[in-house]
């Protein structure tokens, strides 16, 4: 009898310790590393290199965010580092002007900025919260930075919503923009990586 309630217990117990297990592992965890820019969208489409199409896709508007990327850093004080196109109009940056001074066509410049700071996450780990600057020096005055971003670690894509002041035909224009990021894998580096040597 005691022998049987003893397999028993030992069964019980070995079945919750499996059970926690699987709870342990299904928990989400961020992957750090490099994200690269999959998509920003426009709410309506605009036509911001003014070849006379317009696109919701602001990929195929302007290249130069192919060159951004965000890198979250693991440690004791986790990080972010967001690498963005900051617009420049006749060398200032573009919330140094009203409307009315475009008058004249401008000359745009942009400029990449590198954006760095302190990060926490929420215990689901669906939301990172921007804490404190690392540096205080760059700024970025065409993107809001939002002080929180949702993450999906499954498909590994940080994404947010947000405001993004434009250049076109004479006009700035803030608009509400859709921006997602996704991780990239070491053969996809490693693939980048040939593309450019």
């Amino acid at each position: 009898m005691y022998i049987k309630i003893t397999y028993y217990f030992i069964f019980f117990l070995l079945i919750f310790h499996i059970s926690s297990c699987q709870k342990e592992l299904s928990q989400p965890t961020i992957s750090f590393g490099k994200y690269i820019l999959m998509d920003i969208t426009s709410d309506e489409p605009v036509d911001l290199n003014d070849d006379g199409i317009s696109n919701r896709d602001l990929k195929k508007e302007l290249t130069i965010f192919n060159k951004t990327a965000l890198y979250l850093y693991d440690g004791a004080h986790p990080s972010f580092d967001l690498i963005w196109p900051e617009i420049f109009l006749n060398n200032k940056p573009i919330n140094g002007y009203s409307i009315e001074l475009l008058d004249v066509k401008a000359d745009i410049q942009y400029v990449t900025i590198s954006l760095q700071y302190y990060i926490s996450f929420d215990e689901e780990m669906k939301t990172m919260r921007l804490e404190q600057p690392l540096t205080s020096g760059q700024k970025i005055y065409s993107l809001v930075i939002p002080k929180t971003m949702n993450i999906n670690t499954k498909n590994e894509i940080v994404y947010f919503n947000s405001y993004h002041k434009f250049y076109s035909n004479g006009v700035i224009q803030n608009l509400p923009v859709t921006i997602k990021f996704s991780k990239l894998c070491e053969s996809e580096l490693k693939l980048l990586a040939s593309l450019y040597t």
